[in-house]
């Protein structure tokens, strides 16, 4: 009796790099999938995204970032012969890579990582944003301050309220909107020593571009007003409700010429009531959550994935049209944010973008939502009851085993 051998897979492997558990990164293994591509995963132990079935092998490291940093540069020889593609995949690894002393070595085995003195720029909001006025871009005006009465001058120039921002923060951390003197007093020591940008208030609606850039060029996006935020105003979006400016593209294109990014990020804006104008708020290089639904919005991330390793032609850029007002959800943001305002229809409707197709992530994310609420003796018995824990998976990271490359 012969057994049937299975075909040789023959496709690109992509590795991709992530230092955190967040919640958006775990879809991504399944975009790359079916872009073509056989997915590794380089994470640290107990992240979500290993549990993905999309996720053919892993590399797990103990620590957080600055290890899972150190691992790559120790080996991106190595990993660089064997991935078509290295891919970083949030903020906290590539701030870890750009303290490095070694990251132009590391930079010149990634075609997809910026270059040093272009990562430090886009990671800097207060940096990014000098660069962004000096180019004429439409930016609020702001002013960059080193200490407590420098931003309390600011504030009284400006008028309350305004915007004081860290340089560096992800997920709206180190956003906050300060209504008086008092209440700025009160933030500041909560933002530790460090620079400061406060901004001048403009009302409006907050939004944001999913974007694709090759070479600088944005060649797929798709943008939204964002709703359902959670847990606060100024955190992610659980959601949102597309919107298509001829604002937008111009926007991006000046964006792509000063950045000469590669790859997935995205942008947050906003649109002044009364004008309608659009004033960009800052820009962030790395993968977002609401990229999985792009090809619902009308500008499908698939076609310029495939194959983006190894690409020389210029995509045709895509604009997305005749979708503007449609709404979406996304699981389990939008599910957190209806918990929270007791709306059951809003879960419902959460509960249709979920990974519905890949059943291990699905308990991932929501073993999330039920251990937020959850009291917190809780938690370890509700881990085990989904094998899901972070003890268990770092016994088995992915089908039992860890991968070595």
């Amino acid at each position: 009796m012969f057994r049937r051998r299975s075909p040789p897979d023959n496709r690109p492997r992509v590795l991709l790099i992530c230092s955190i558990d967040a919640t958006g990164l775990s879809r991504l293994p399944d975009l790359f999938h079916r872009a073509g591509y056989r997915v590794t995963v380089l994470t640290r132990y107990g992240t979500a995204i290993v549990t993905s079935r999309f996720v053919q092998d892993c590399i797990l490291v103990s620590g957080g970032p600055a290890e899972v940093a150190a691992e790559l540069a120790g080996r991106i020889g190595e990993l660089a012969n064997s991935f078509a593609l290295l891919l970083p995949c949030d903020e906290p690894l590539l701030e870890a890579l750009a303290e490095r002393s070694d990251l132009p070595a590391i930079s010149a085995a990634m075609p997809f990582l910026p270059p040093p003195e272009m990562l430090s720029l886009v990671l800097s909001k207060l940096a990014f944003l000098k660069a962004a006025r000096e180019a004429g871009l439409p930016v609020p005006e702001f002013a960059t301050c080193q200490d407590g009465d420098q931003v309390a001058d600011s504030a009284r120039l400006f008028g309350y309220p305004v915007v004081l921002k860290r340089a560096r923060s992800m997920a709206g951390s180190g956003v906050r909107i300060v209504g008086s003197e008092a209440e700025l007093r009160v933030e500041m020591t909560g933002f530790g020593e460090q620079e400061y940008l406060v901004q001048r208030f403009v009302k409006g609606r907050i939004g944001g571009t999913t974007i694709f850039m090759e070479r600088g060029v944005p060649v797929r996006f798709f943008s939204f007003y964002k709703l359902h935020n959670w847990p606060t105003p100024e955190a992610p979006s659980g959601g949102g409700e597309l919107v298509e400016s001829p604002q937008i593209r111009p926007l991006l294109e000046k964006i792509g010429q000063l950045s000469g990014f590669r790859g997935l990020c995205s942008i947050d804006w906003l649109e002044e009531t009364g004008t309608g104008r659009i004033w960009l708020i800052e820009f962030n290089p790395r993968y977002t959550p609401s990229t999985y639904k792009s090809a619902w919005a009308g500008s499908d991330f698939i076609p310029v994935l495939r194959g983006m390793h190894a690409r020389e032609e210029a995509v045709v850029p895509l604009v997305p049209a005749g979708r503007a007002g449609r709404r979406f959800c996304m699981f389990p943001e939008a599910a957190l944010r209806a918990i929270d305002d007791r709306n059951p229809w809003l879960l419902l409707r959460s509960l249709r973008s979920a990974p519905w197709h890949d059943p291990r992530l699905l308990l991932a994310q929501a073993r999330r939502v039920l251990t937020y609420y959850i009291p917190g003796k809780w938690k370890t018995g509700t881990a085990r009851l989904l094998l899901l824990g972070d003890r268990r998976q770092k016994a088995r990271p992915r089908n039992g085993r860890e991968t070595q490359v």
